[in-house]
């Protein structure tokens, strides 16, 4: 028996130091099937962190299973540069197999963060999807997005999940600065918990949530943390 795990444990080793995008899917459902607890949690560690790179390369992931893109994108841990990687990755899937995934839609569509897209991907994308157009649900979702930008004043009543940034697996401290007039152009610098500050430039996600604050455009603040 204790060879057993002895060699039990060495493959879960070899395991996790070959995960990479294409494969790390594939093998998260092998360490599911054989409760290999340490190589299910490393794994799904990756897909967090990975998740950009592995919706946008893995063909694996066009085989998720519903539920399985759904438990994925409802994760407050994914790694996300903005909320329109999310949406992207929902119609990506649904078009591998458009027949019989468009059911899914307005499931899995409301668990992206769609209030948290800009307003011009709101707008210039959102409203021109086919599939959005056909489904009153998603239509609404869509709508209670638009509201959050049209209407500030209703902002302290929408405070379910979908208004919130993902915090990814780790906390970020955003360090704001600088004149009252915020330009196109906006260094947010980050402190990681590495101890290592990041400049990030564009990120407009976070810059149109900013800007509806009335201290952010009066006054410079410094030491916002990210929720």
């Amino acid at each position: 028996m204790l060879l057993f795990k002895e060699i039990r444990s060495g493959c879960e080793e070899f395991l996790k130091n070959q995960l990479d995008p294409q494969n790390c899917l594939g093998i998260k459902l092998f360490a599911d099937l054989h409760n290999c607890i340490n190589l299910k949690s490393a794994t799904q560690e990756y897909i967090y962190e990975h998740f950009t790179q592995i919706v946008q390369n893995s063909d694996e992931f066009y085989s998720l299973k519903p539920k399985e893109l759904e438990d994925l994108i409802k994760s407050n841990e994914i790694e996300v540069a903005n909320e329109e990687c999310v949406y992207n990755c929902v119609f990506n899937w649904i078009n591998f197999d458009k027949k019989n995934r468009e059911q899914y839609l307005s499931k899995l569509l409301s668990h992206v963060r769609l209030p948290l897209l800009s307003p011009q991907f709101l707008t210039d994308v959102c409203d021109k999807e086919v599939m959005i157009k056909h489904s009153f649900e998603c239509r609404d979702m869509i709508d209670e997005a638009k509201k959050f930008y049209l209407r500030p004043d209703c902002r302290a009543e929408m405070n379910g999940i979908r208004f919130k940034i993902r915090t990814g697996k780790d906390e970020h401290l955003v360090m704001l600065g600088g004149k009252t007039v915020l330009l196109n152009k906006i260094e947010f610098k980050i402190f990681l918990n590495m101890m290592a500050f990041v400049k990030l430039k564009d990120l407009d996600f976070i810059k149109s949530h900013l800007i509806s604050s009335k201290n952010i455009v009066q006054e410079p603040i410094c030491g916002q943390h990210c929720q």
